[in-house]
């Protein structure tokens, strides 16, 4: 043997008899056991681990697993039975359904609510097929009549994007496009939710400044960080490119007289022809900045030109670029809007501040109203009509604040509906207004104020209301609210 070997060999026995001694020297009192007992004990009377579902197992580091009476919402989370799994990947408790009252609906009643695992944000109403339900990055089609779910798109939407539907195409038919999480442009068959065509620009844009636009003559207007492209609605194909960058926050006008309306990053107010992309008129040096504004009303273009606090507000006429008017203004408080062939621009003050209404066919300031600071206190226009049968200059104003909605005309209050504060209001043609409410859904008379139904939703209202008919000329009411419910009510 040699001497490594025999200096191990003796090691080892050394190792052995400290090791018998050291038990030796522990006494065997009753109820305590020996090392190799105890640990034999403890691996005897541990109990199993219950069964469990791994959420995703090919994922590193391993997703959670789901004990029986849950279930996989997503890899990170385990929701119990009888919750939904939203789209993004939380549990929710399911409320039930809201009662629907039998037989034919009065007006105001609900017709039917239809539960779906991501809020709401805006109801897309298809040709009087379909309503689909938008939210964050998911869209879904239910029947107009009952809210039976019809298909739930696989495509996941950018987004910040909102989806735009094109009804009565030259071919007859309607496709909704929107942009995918990758910045394709997408169109899917509203009746299906089946994608009709992609389009990929073949440039490196990856980011789209301003929304889609739909034009005359089955045009898309898409534009890019590079440029902007006009693209057939019925097959995807690109039918004209402009190489131009739409100025920062400055979103195209929408379609009117077959032209598209673009201020650029270098200050040029263009029409495009919808068809051929051809630049039918322009204006050059005008003023840009991130809080520039592009509106458009009954034919005029308004641009917002601030500087600072102060800026000017200049009109063209939309079928050939001519300058109509030019306003300067001072302390420009809440963003300008247009209604109804109308400007309205808020000055503010120590103290107060005023609501302004120009005619954009004249520039004239028609009247102001004036409103007192209070806590919290801040209107924001949310439209106007004219009165059948009254001049323009009797423009009904519609202002929201934090506690009531509130319609001005001549600088005088009409009438105030205090709690209604959610929503952008639909004018209908029969004077009605509906709009949604903090937790609710109202009509109001628009030329008294007074309320012709209101009806309580079971949570928040999350989407503007959307007004619509199905193929039997029936007309519904929509609505998206935080009980991950879509609504649908008899107007």
């Amino acid at each position: 043997m040699s001497p490594t070997v025999q200096g191990v060999a003796t090691t080892l026995s050394l190792l052995v008899l400290a090791a018998s001694a050291i038990r030796a020297s522990i006494p065997e009192h009753e109820g305590v056991m020996s090392f190799g007992v105890a640990v034999e004990s403890a691996v005897t009377s541990a109990a199993p681990s219950p069964p469990c579902t791994q959420c995703n197992p090919r994922r590193w580091p391993p997703s959670v697993c789901c004990v029986s009476g849950t279930f996989c919402c997503g890899y990170r989370t385990c929701c119990a039975n009888g919750q939904a799994c939203t789209v993004d990947d939380v549990c929710i408790n399911v409320t039930s359904a809201p009662p629907v009252p039998p037989g034919p609906q009065a007006a105001g009643q609900l017709e039917w609510a239809a539960f779906t695992d991501y809020l709401v944000s805006q109801p897309l109403v298809s040709s009087k097929d379909n309503v689909i339900a938008v939210g964050g990055i998911k869209m879904a089609g239910y029947t107009l009549s009952d809210g039976t779910p019809q298909w739930t798109s696989s495509v996941q939407l950018q987004p910040g994007t909102t989806p735009q539907l094109a009804s009565a195409l030259s071919d007859g038919s309607s496709v909704i496009v929107t942009v995918d999480q990758f910045y394709n442009v997408i169109a899917l068959e509203p009746r299906t939710g089946a994608i009709r065509w992609t389009y990929t620009s073949p440039s490196q844009t990856t980011y789209f400044a301003c929304s889609l636009l739909i034009g005359q003559g089955d045009v898309l207007l898409v534009t890019g960080s590079d440029s902007i492209v006009g693209i057939s609605l019925l097959d995807g194909t690109v039918k004209w490119t402009v190489s131009t960058s739409v100025a920062q926050n400055c979103a195209p006008t929408p379609a009117t007289e077959s032209h598209f309306i673009i201020l650029d990053v270098n200050g040029t107010l263009k029409a495009l022809d919808t068809t051929t992309g051809h630049v039918d008129w322009q204006v050059r040096n005008i003023m840009v900045s991130e809080a520039s504004d592009v509106m458009y009303t009954e034919g005029i273009v308004v641009i917002n030109q601030p500087v600072e606090a102060d800026g000017t507000f200049t009109a063209y006429l939309s079928s050939t670029g001519a300058v109509l008017w030019n306003y300067n203004y001072t302390i420009n408080g809440a963003t300008p809007k247009v209604f109804a062939g109308h400007l309205f621009w808020t000055s503010t003050g120590f103290s107060n501040m005023h609501i302004h209404v120009i005619s954009c066919r004249t520039g004239v300031v028609q009247w102001r109203w004036l409103v007192t600071y209070l806590d919290g206190y801040y209107p924001s226009v949310r439209g106007a009509f004219v009165p059948e049968g009254q001049p323009s200059s009797r423009l009904v104003m519609l202002v929201n604040d934090d506690v009531s909605l509130i319609a001005v005309q001549q600088g005088k209050i009409l009438w105030n509906d205090t709690g209604v504060t959610a929503t952008t209001p639909i004018l209908h043609s029969s004077g009605k207004l509906f709009l949604g409410a903090e937790s609710s859904v109202v009509a109001i008379d628009a030329r008294s104020g007074s309320r012709l139904w209101t009806h309580a939703t079971q949570a928040v209202v999350t989407s503007p209301v959307t007004l619509s008919a199905d193929a039997d000329g029936l007309p519904r009411l929509f609505v998206g609210a935080t009980d991950y419910f879509l609504y649908a009510f008899k107007p």
